[in-house]
């Protein structure tokens, strides 16, 4: 291997190397095996407790499911606790070798992956599209892998949102090569990247497979109006590959997880239900909209602008679409355009003979779209189904467009009005938007080779360079500085004395009723959003897991019918009907905040037992004494 091919494989490694650790100064107070986590948001217990419980259990068929939540169903799985199925399988089979693993948080781990993989991937894509100057390869790099895209998901908590940007860098690379140099490796590839996206979240997998189909359609097109032959083995080749990806796809979510779609009620329409409501959509203009206010650490630099609308003025439910390209991006963006434009008026008659050129090229050569032109459209596509049923411009919704793309598919494929944040969609546009402008970047510096001719000038751009790079770090600082810890949730809310009291109590017992429950906590009942509303979660995650018996924990996007089923039984808790579930259900126990033990202990139909502990009690029935008249012990 030559000393070049050697620097060539090195190069993106050592790129992606730094911008991991860049990022790494985020989590750098809570490393793995720290006993330290980040302060979490209220989706945090349920992932990280969900997962604690899964490690706990024996693999079983599904792979997926959690046996210890939603009884008497218990049909809860890992791919809708936001826990990340691929990694939360892989370090469950490590929990089975090495007891540690049982209490991984894992989730720094896999963003600092995806971090790494993202600059990477990047890096890998350039080189696809030609772009031959190492200091914009590193730049687009690091402009993708800190970019708003990601680091805004990654500080709301949603690493299962974060790792979206990876995976569709990986599904761009492995497409591109597919249909440049159609061979089994690549088609391997390929099909690869639909089983990891079926193992990470049905968002990321929905968006892939929209995207191929667009694809499948541009080679298509390729085929009737372009090269017959090349089109052809690419229109082949990937169809064929997408069809085996859409059926492994299938096959591996049914093996990890037993959930189906619910049937959509006749009434459902893209004018009352689903899509997120209107809500958790991409604005329109969300790729220009840059962060400030809400939710934000400190405001971008377009903000402070002045720029007329920020993230911060969106209404809630736009979080999801935030995909603000950043201000080193849009400006430029701004330059080039501006540059192109002074070209133009420079030059007319050069520009009118070379647009004259690509007409009769295409007129009588047959060019046919590249495959980066083709997954731009795809991923344009996608951003336009990502703005929902009903649009947003500016933060401001318009009612009056009633026919978009959402909606009509969703009225063709009424399964659709399940996809609730249809904002994750936007993210692929995003990218493709960041790595065409490095292209273009790239392309007037090669039309324009007298700008960096000489070694001052080369050494001029590469300080350029390295302060548009500086610039992003420096604006995406609030997004990397070393985050609030705190120690493992869910684990320090009982000392042992008090888990051993706990295990006691529930030994034997059918299952383990918590009541209110997790969702509910953060209702706007008086009663429990002060207090409970902050704790209450954990202590129903670490219940769950000390007791290790089933509860009826569960969360959203459960199977209607066996949700109605749970409430109906914390109802009839909460009324005092117990007799009707132990006669249901067997020997169970309750376990509630004390201001609602209090209220059941009033109420109830059975005398019942009252343990109490911290700020909650368990209560649990008095057993009758056979052949003693029906009398309790």
């Amino acid at each position: 291997m030559s000393i070049r091919t050697s620097k060539q494989r090195l190069m993106p490694i050592l790129v992606s190397i730094a911008s991991a650790a860049v990022f790494s100064i985020r989590w750098i107070k809570c490393l793995p095996f720290s006993g330290h986590m980040p302060v979490v948001s209220s989706e945090g217990p349920m992932r990280f407790g969900s997962y604690m419980i899964y490690a706990r259990e024996p693999f079983s068929f599904p792979l997926g499911v959690i046996k210890s939540l939603t009884f008497p169903f218990n049909d809860a799985d890992i791919l809708r606790s936001s826990s990340v199925p691929i990694f939360a399988i892989f370090f469950k089979l490590l929990a089975k070798l090495y007891a540690p693993f049982l209490q991984f948080y894992y989730f720094t781990l896999v963003e600092l992956a995806a971090v790494f993989f993202t600059a990477y991937l990047t890096y890998r894509l350039l080189e696809i599209f030609k772009v031959e100057f190492f200091l914009l390869r590193l730049l687009g790099s690091i402009l993708c892998s800190l970019s708003f895209v990601f680091l805004v998901r990654s500080y709301y908590d949603h690493t299962l949102i974060a790792i979206h940007v990876p995976i569709y860098l990986a599904f761009a690379y492995v497409y591109i090569r597919l249909a440049k140099n159609p061979c089994a490796r690549h088609f391997i590839a390929f099909l690869l990247v639909f089983i990891l996206a079926a193992l990470a979240d049905p968002y990321v997998l929905f968006g892939i497979c929209f995207m191929t189909s667009i694809c499948i359609l541009g080679h298509f097109l390729n085929l009737i109006f372009g090269n017959a032959y090349t089109g052809g083995k690419s229109f082949l080749s990937i169809s064929a590959a997408f069809l085996i990806a859409l059926f492994l796809s299938q096959e591996i979510i049914m093996l990890i997880t037993a959930y189906h779609f619910p049937t959509t009620s006749s009434w459902a329409s893209c004018l009352n239900f689903g899509l997120g409501g209107g809500q958790s959509v991409a604005d329109v203009f969300s790729l220009i909209i840059p962060t400030a206010g809400r939710l934000q650490p400190r405001a971008s630099y377009l903000a402070k602008m002045g720029f007329p609308v920020t993230t911060g003025d969106l209404p809630v439910g736009l979080d999801e679409g935030v995909v603000y390209l950043g201000t080193v991006i849009c400006g430029l963006i701004c330059v080039l355009l501006i540059l192109g434009i002074v070209d133009i008026f420079r030059r007319p008659y050069l520009f009118l003979t070379r647009l004259k050129l690509k007409g009769i090229s295409k007129l009588y050569l047959n060019i046919s779209l590249t495959p980066g032109a083709i997954i731009g459209i795809s991923a344009f596509l996608l951003y336009i189904l990502s703005w929902g049923h009903v649009v947003h411009i500016f933060g401001h919704r318009i009612d009056a467009i009633l026919f978009t793309p959402a909606g009509i598919l969703a009225e063709l494929h009424r399964r659709l009005f399940y996809i609730r944040s249809m904002g994750r969609l936007a993210i692929p546009f995003a990218l493709y938007i960041l790595i065409a402008t490095i292209f273009w970047l790239n392309q007037y510096l090669v039309a324009h080779r007298e700008i960096y001719r000489g070694a001052f000038r080369k050494r001029l751009c590469a300080f350029l360079v390295f302060i548009l790079i500086a610039l992003h770090v420096y604006e995406v600082r609030g997004y990397i500085k070393p985050a609030e810890v705190t120690p493992k949730i869910i684990l320090n809310i009982f000392n042992n004395e008090e888990i051993n009291v706990i295990k006691s109590l529930l030994k034997g017992k059918k299952a383990l009723f918590l009541v209110p429950g997790v969702r509910d906590a953060y209702t706007e009942n008086d009663i429990i959003k002060g207090e409970y509303a902050s704790t209450w979660d954990k202590k129903c995650f670490a219940l769950a897991l000390y007791s290790e018996i089933p509860t009826n924990l569960e969360y959203d996007l459960r199977i209607s019918s066996h949700s109605e089923v749970i409430k109906s039984d914390k109802t009839k808790i909460l009324e005092g009907d117990l007799a009707a579930l132990v006669d249901k259900y067997g020997d169970i126990a309750i376990a509630s905040p004390l201001i609602f033990a209090e209220s059941i202990l009033e109420r109830t139909d059975i005398p019942l037992r009252c343990y109490k502990m911290q700020n909650f009690a368990i209560l649990v029935p008095i057993k009758r004494i056979k052949g003693q008249g029906g009398q309790y012990e």
